[in-house]
């Protein structure tokens, strides 16, 4: 799931870091959503 991908092609468009950091933030939001949805449910 978290494992990391080669860079084989940079996407053309941002720079690979900014759209690294977007990603990482919205997975991170997610995760923290889905943390507590499950503490909620206890």
């Amino acid at each position: 799931m978290c494992g990391r991908q080669p860079k084989a092609h940079q996407p053309a468009g941002p720079p690979p870091e900014t759209t690294a950091i977007i990603f990482n933030h919205q997975r991170h939001r997610a995760a923290l959503l889905l943390a507590e949805r499950m503490l909620s449910i206890r």
